[in-house]
């Protein structure tokens, strides 16, 4: 007697790809929030991570106090004020370097995340993306995933952006043409790139951190975590075109690799430019 053994095929998305490029983050690396128009914040917000605002003052951060925010505030009218506008210019540079690299996989007006299982990649998008439900990213240690996403990125209320395997936070990166919408009581992973603005509501998680370039940051209660770069290994390529220079931020000694061959703002010029078209 012939025997069957019935199973079930699960209908997944999941793609591996090679060697993709690593968002250079440099000094923006140690910040959880970098806005540049404003952050506001309920009461009993956390962040985990210094914050930055520039080329705005620091009468523009409302409702975020020093002790909520294991780090430093920065903003332009600070005497350190630099600390901001590199921040600032660096996750300008990372916003760029995002965009720029080439895709891996088209997804194209297919804007749906959630119920998926993607692997390492490039993913774009033509407008915007969304995530209803649970998005796994699986990878390992060093495995980058990057989404390119030309309008909005929204998460839907109890969203999540879950890794699997040996993936790591810190290698994963939202690049969004225009702003953010994260759902009430859903977690994001990865470091977000907005163009414009980012607003989060209540009891969102964030593993990874925010940054809204030309407008402002708009915070729930809950919790926001700067993750530094990733420990790149000796045997994984450095970012291409890289570069070095060193500043201090808060009581950290930090050195900020940016790409240099990436369209941006130069390191000695505070003015931060627009994103390149």
């Amino acid at each position: 007697m012939r025997l069957y053994i019935p199973f079930i095929a699960v209908l997944q998305t999941l793609i591996c790809a090679q060697e993709v490029p690593y968002v250079p983050l440099g000094t923006s690396s140690n910040f959880a929030l970098i806005a540049g128009a404003a952050i506001s914040s309920e009461l009993g917000e956390t962040i985990s991570g210094n914050v930055a605002l520039y080329p705005e003052v620091r009468s523009k951060i409302t409702g975020l106090l020093d002790e909520q925010v294991d780090g430093g505030i920065h903003a332009q009218d600070d005497t350190d004020n630099n600390i901001a506008a590199i921040a600032k210019q660096d996750a300008q540079i990372a916003y760029n370097a995002a965009r720029s690299f080439a895709s891996t996989v088209l997804r194209g007006s297919d804007k749906e995340l959630g119920g998926q299982t993607l692997g390492t990649g490039v993913y774009k998008f033509d407008s915007e993306a969304q995530i209803t439900g649970r998005l796994t990213l699986i990878g390992g240690t060093y495995d980058v995933f990057v989404f390119q996403i030309a309008s909005t990125l929204i998460t839907s209320a109890l969203s999540e952006v879950y890794l699997d395997g040996d993936a790591q936070a810190c290698n994963v990166f939202w690049q969004v043409g225009s702003s953010a919408t994260l759902g009430a009581d859903s977690m994001m992973t990865g470091r977000v790139l907005a163009q414009i603005s980012i607003t989060a509501g209540d009891q969102v998680i964030v593993d990874g951190g925010l940054v809204a370039l030309t407008g402002a940051i708009t915070l729930q209660y809950g919790f926001v975590e700067g993750i530094a770069e990733c420990d790149r290994d000796s045997g994984l390529p450095p970012p291409l075109g890289t570069t070095t220079s060193s500043t201090t931020i808060s009581t950290f000694s930090i050195t900020s690799t940016f790409s240099s061959n990436v369209p941006g703002p130069s390191v000695s010029a505070p003015t931060i430019g627009e994103a390149a078209v």
